[in-house]
Formats: C-alpha cells, structure tokens, sequence
C-alpha cells in the first residue's frame, strides 16, 4: 500500500498519457552536453478515435528546453529566478512545427482517488493551488519562450481530488481562459485531442 502511495503521481501521469493513443513514432536521439543523449520523437495521432493527420514532435519532460534549442524555436528563456526548474517544464508537449502551433500540458495528480488513503498535507495543498494560481504567469512566459509566431496552447489535466475545495483555483483557470481537464474523465483522451485537433 505504501508503494502505491509513492507511485500515485506516476501512475496518474501515465493513465493520462497521450501517447497511448499514437499509431505511428519515429525516434530521433541527438548528442547534448549533458550525460544523457536527448531523445526526439517524431509522431501522429491518428486512431479510430480521433484523427490528426499534423506530426508532431515530442520528448521527455526534462528535455524540454533541449527541444526547443535544437529546433531553433525557442524564443527568449524562462526567467529563472521566477520559478524553479522543474516547474518551467510541462508535463507532457506537443509541437506542430509546420503550423507553429505548441500544447503543454501541466498535470496536477492530487491524492489517491479512495477514501482509504489520508489526504494530503496542508503545505503540499498550498503547493497545488499555488500551481494554479500561478497558471496565468506561467503561461505568459511560456508562450514567450516560443515568439510571436507561434499559437500557444497552456492546459491543465486534473485528477477529481481538485473538484473539491480548489473553487477558487479553478475559477482563476476560467477567468484566465486557461483551458483544463479531468484525468479521470473516461473521455479524457479523446476530449484533449479533439481540443489540439480544433486548433489546427
């Protein structure tokens, strides 16, 4: 059970992952300075649920800057005295180089969905809702990293604990027209690629 609990936000990460629902990847490795090589992926939604005939480019979360260097899309760099390292980077991106489009996609696992596990500690609630009052800063800066020319699109997938006692956050998503999801929502996958095939 303890393992579980360590394992939660992994889990959820991976149960909300669109890349279960690619058909078709290419992977591309680039050497970097750093001790790991970084990785690009070259891929396409198209499945019987949703179709995106667009190919996008990916990678893992902590390549994220690397990506944006080595295809000469970064723009201008994310203040970094204004957030630590890890929160600049999205969770999950997906890149349309032909239209200069980008989704990003932040994603706030919460607690186990059960009433058998504590609920989380009052500092990591205020992390969570700092995470998203925070939203509209950070997606300022993000679409600045990628220029004018490019549609940015910041969204936000959350697990059910956030439906309860975080009205204030969501509606600062709403008053910012800052899309979100549920995670745990059936449809989710389908709901997110039908918004990323809508922008297209």
């Amino acid at each position: 059970m303890k393992t579980l609990i360590k394992n939660w936000p992994q889990r959820f990460y991976k149960l909300t992952n669109l890349r279960r629902k690619i058909i078709k990847a290419k992977t591309i490795r680039f050497e970097t300075n750093n001790p790991t090589e970084f990785k690009q992926l070259s891929i396409l939604f198209n499945n019987k649920e949703v179709k995106i005939p667009n190919k996008f480019i990916t990678s893992k979360k902590s390549s994220f800057e690397s990506l944006l260097k080595h295809n000469e899309v970064l723009y201008s760099e994310f203040p970094k005295e204004s957030i630590n390292k890890k929160m600049r980077r999205p969770d999950e991106f997906y890149l349309d180089m032909n239209k200069k489009t980008a989704f990003l996609i932040e994603k706030l696992p919460g607690k186990l969905p059960t009433n058998h596990f504590i609920n989380l500690d009052p500092e990591k609630v205020d992390v969570y809702k700092r995470s998203i009052t925070n939203a509209a800063y950070k997606n300022k800066f993000l679409k600045n990293m990628f220029g004018p020319d490019w549609a940015v699109y910041y969204v936000f997938c959350l697990s059910d604990y956030f439906r309860v006692g975080f009205d204030a956050a969501i509606n600062h998503l709403e008053t910012e027209k800052i899309p979100y999801f549920w995670g745990y929502d059936k449809n989710y996958q389908r709901l997110m690629l039908n918004f990323i095939k809508d922008r297209l």
